[in-house]
């Protein structure tokens, strides 16, 4: 039997290699979320770091993973999977999709160097993180104060100003 179409959009990979040991799973974005968090507990449980899931063997693997560490980003809120920045927990407030767009672009911001993100890449960060997103400045305009954008259509670009920054730290720092 077939898979229906918004089924398969759902599912997600992510393959990495820590200290000897291999994470490779498929499937929903939020279960890979929770495998993957598990696997990181017991590599740091192995190498005696501490087993809060959050310490120095996920920030080896968020590096791996090919996203660089930031101290102003608590660890594990973001993984790259083949070049696709992925926001691995989503906001719960009442915009919950305009919040996680600006924490995606808080991300490329400061993970990816990049100052402004080109609309497909931010829609393809959104759909991999698991947000059913159809227009992207649809959902993002009750954050419009916190983000500049430029351009139209498929070359629309949209970056984070001062304001916007400040909000996605804050956002950030709740689901530390």
């Amino acid at each position: 039997m077939d898979t229906p179409a918004s089924e398969e959009r759902k599912m997600s990979e992510i393959e990495v290699s820590l200290h000897g040991h291999s994470f490779k799973a498929c499937g929903p974005a939020e279960e890979l979320t929770k495998q993957f968090h598990a696997f990181v507990q017991s590599v740091e449980k192995e190498l005696g770091a501490p087993g809060d899931g959050q310490g120095k063997a996920e920030s080896h693997a968020t590096a791996e993973a090919g996203v660089s560490p930031s101290a102003t980003i608590p660890s594990g809120l973001f993984m790259k999977h083949e070049n696709v920045l992925i926001l691995t927990q989503i906001p719960r407030t009442k915009q919950s999709n305009a919040d996680a767009l600006l924490l995606l672009l808080y991300g490329f911001r400061t993970l990816l160097g990049q100052e402004r993100a080109m609309g497909t890449r931010l829609m393809k960060a959104a759909t991999a993180t698991g947000l059913k997103i159809d227009r992207l400045a649809r959902v993002i305009a009750p954050n419009a104060e916190y983000v500049h954008m430029e351009g139209t259509g498929k070359s629309r670009a949209y970056a984070l100003n001062g304001k916007g920054v400040g909000r996605a730290e804050q956002l950030a720092r709740t689901l530390a």
